[in-house]
């Protein structure tokens, strides 16, 4: 998987303390923690007036068939021909429904309890007509993640170099689609219906896995290394 972190795409996997959101064009660049935890000031959640009544629906969760050249660009990185072959078919396509979505809405911190592989490659749907919403990171120049030890929302800016305290706005610029209520499919790894998919609001129970509708056929997925 090399030792990226990502907030969402396209690693599969959570890696800490590193920080940031990875795409092809490769925005944002990774840089280890530099401020001191024990100076940063602590707040509850609870106290938190930009914090709503998130309300999160399962729509379902759909069987994937991997092409040939995902198989092939798993290979070249995982040189596990075995592993390649339990990871790959262990794959579902989960579609969930978001109304009134906050700042606390991280799919990084959306995985299962038993693997720490997150969700992945998601794409963000409007909520009426189930048309792609055209959502990109890449022109703010940060990354905004949440410090593991002090639970503070923190932000990496790339042109400076700098980590620093992020307001909560930041943090919707960067992990909503512009607007709360939406759709969102995402693929998850070694998919097991007996977990929940663990969420920043709480444990959500997903079906055992169903065809794939046609109206999300265009979804493929991509081996990103």
């Amino acid at each position: 998987m090399g030792n990226k972190f990502s907030t969402t795409f396209p690693n599969r996997l959570k890696r800490e303390p590193q920080i940031g959101r990875i795409r092809p064009e490769g925005d944002i660049h990774f840089r280890q923690l530099s401020y001191d935890p024990y100076h940063v000031s602590w707040f509850s959640l609870k106290l938190d007036p930009h914090m709503t009544s998130t309300r999160i629906e399962v729509v379902g969760t759909f069987r994937v068939d991997p092409a040939p050249e995902a198989f092939r660009d798993a290979l070249a990185v995982q040189g596990d021909e075995d592993y390649v072959r339990r990871e790959l078919s262990s794959i579902a396509l989960v579609e969930l429904k978001v109304l009134e979505a906050d700042h606390r809405f991280d799919l990084s911190r959306f995985k299962q309890p038993h693997t720490d592989y997150v969700a992945y490659d998601e794409t963000f749907l409007d909520l009426e007509h189930g048309s792609k919403l055209e959502y990109d990171c890449c022109h703010l120049g940060f990354g905004v993640f949440e410090d593991s030890e002090t639970k503070r929302l923190l932000k990496y800016t790339q042109a400076t170099e700098r980590t620093e305290y992020a307001t909560v706005e930041e943090a919707e610029q960067y992990r909503l689609p512009g607007q709360r209520n939406f759709r969102v499919v995402f693929f998850l790894h070694f998919f097991d219906p007996a977990h929940p998919l663990e969420t920043p609001y709480g444990p959500i129970h997903l079906p055992p896995v169903g065809a794939l509708p046609d109206r999300l056929s265009w979804k493929k997925y991509v081996y990103w290394d």
